[in-house]
């Protein structure tokens, strides 16, 4: 399924998703960034950062069903309040949400989505770095050097099955 990802007016890159896997219908696939994606790109790096530490310090807390059972939810939902990584991760979101993140197929109509998040297709910059060849290689061979996950909404799924997507 090729997918466009706009801010406002402005196309940041072309995704190529795959089948769906699992529910809600999670698609992966490569992602091409036009030059003023290149400027955003960290924001996504910082994003999956933060919400990689929310099981740390979830862990560290000690907040796990088996002593807080049904009151679970109430505790996670005050420690990521209450917590600087549940902080940085609202921050994040903010920032994200300010750039009016728009998926479009290939008529322009707006895709319904819950979230989309991109990364290095290679791992970490460190692991990019110690592979430069072997990216290179890559990128001639025409492979994205990023990869998009995306969620789609259950709203977007009637008119993607209409479409053959």
């Amino acid at each position: 399924m090729h997918l466009t990802l706009w801010s406002r007016d402005s196309l940041l890159g072309e995704l190529e998703l795959a089948e769906p896997s699992g529910r809600p219908p999670i698609r992966v696939g490569p992602f091409r960034p036009t030059d003023a994606m290149q400027a955003i790109l960290p924001l996504f790096a910082t994003a999956n950062a933060a919400v990689m530490a929310i099981g740390p310090m979830l862990e560290r807390r000690g907040m796990t069903r088996e002593p807080l059972g049904a009151e679970l939810g109430q505790a996670v939902y005050d420690a990521l309040r209450d917590s600087p990584e549940g902080q940085h991760v609202s921050q994040t979101r903010a920032v994200l949400d300010a750039l009016a993140l728009d998926l479009r197929d290939a008529s322009g109509a707006s895709v319904p989505y819950d979230y989309v998040t991109i990364q290095p297709a290679w791992g970490s910059d460190s692991t990019v770095a110690a592979s430069a060849d072997a990216r290179a290689r890559l990128e001639a061979a025409g492979y994205s050097q990023y990869l998009a996950a995306v969620a789609l909404s259950e709203s977007s799924l009637p008119m993607l099955e209409s479409s053959g997507g």
